[in-house]
């Protein structure tokens, strides 16, 4: 599982529950919560790759008690210290998601939301899925947002080079050759304000390796939906017998 800690180091404001970035953010996955997830509210709900908390709280908002469990020890404390202060209805855990330290069926709904596939290797998100659906009481469900980076590139939609605006700071983006081997492209990110540059893998996700992965690991009731229809961006429902 990539962790990609420089990636997060130059685009935190987007993970910071302080900061503007992330209150924006917080209100788009807010919006996309309530439209895509019917549950009765006080349903509790698994956050898995929550990072600073971002979608956590966007889950409090619309009403469901929630559980978040990030990898990344910084971002944890970071949305547990949040959640303190405002004393909100949810807790944070640090762990594994391909490990869950939770028992069986505990939960009502499970979210994987902001596109986390490009840290994960479908081994990665065989586990991952696998995990989930223990935790998941029956009839439970489980709502993805991913981006169908294979649908972009074969579209001509993907872009070599990138300009990101990240607040007060601008990076350039540059990928490079596909690895068919791993599923992976490389994309090199430099900072043309301090020089630092730094190259990560991500991994190439779209709507058919997902529906085998959950398919295979006994998910139900499987559907995608298309989120817009300018950017190849899906919404994953699935379903616990």
């Amino acid at each position: 599982m990539k962790i990609f800690e420089e990636f997060y180091k130059k685009f935190w404001r987007i993970y910071n529950p302080y900061d503007e970035s992330g209150h924006k953010r917080m209100e788009t996955l807010s919006a996309l919560i309530e439209e895509y997830i019917q549950l009765p509210p006080g349903s509790l709900i698994l956050d898995v790759g929550c990072g600073g908390a971002i979608s956590t709280i966007a889950l409090i908002k619309n009403q469901y008690n929630t559980v978040g469990i990030d990898i990344r020890l910084d971002a944890v404390k970071l949305g547990w210290k949040y959640i303190r202060e405002k004393y909100l209805p949810a807790s944070i855990i640090c762990a594994d998601s391909r490990e869950i330290p939770i028992k069986n069926e505990i939960f009502d709904g499970a979210t994987l939301l902001f596109n986390p596939f490009p840290h994960w290797s479908l081994e990665d998100f065989w586990n991952i899925s696998s995990e989930i659906l223990r935790t998941l009481k029956s009839g439970g469900i489980c709502v993805m947002e991913f981006a169908d980076f294979i649908q972009l590139k074969y579209q001509n939609q993907w872009k070599d080079i990138l300009l990101d605006h990240t607040g007060d700071r601008t990076l350039f983006s540059i990928s490079g050759m596909y690895n068919s081997a791993e599923g992976t492209i490389p994309r090199t990110f430099i900072d043309p304000e301090s020089g630092e540059n730094w190259t990560v893998d991500f991994h190439l996700w779209s709507q058919w390796l997902i529906d085998f992965v959950l398919n295979k690991v006994g998910f139900e009731e499987i559907e995608f939906i298309r989120q817009s229809t300018d950017f190849p961006r899906k919404i994953c429902i699935a379903r616990k017998k």
